[in-house]
């Protein structure tokens, strides 16, 4: 396992979101990022990412 840029890994981000979501979870998301590039290309990509697949729920 390795850091990366969320949304280039393995992670099925989408199965995890949508699994919080289908128990009823309405708390936060925290985004820890750990990635390879520096954090100010880093964060804002992830985080797009985020919004993305959130917003396909």
């Amino acid at each position: 396992m390795k850091p990366c840029t969320i949304g280039e890994g393995d992670v099925d981000l989408l199965g995890c979101l949508k699994a919080l979501k289908d128990t009823g979870y309405d708390g936060y998301v925290v985004l820890e990022y750990e990635g390879p590039e520096d954090e100010r290309t880093g964060v804002p990509k992830s985080l797009e990412f985020i919004k993305n697949v959130m917003s396909r729920l």
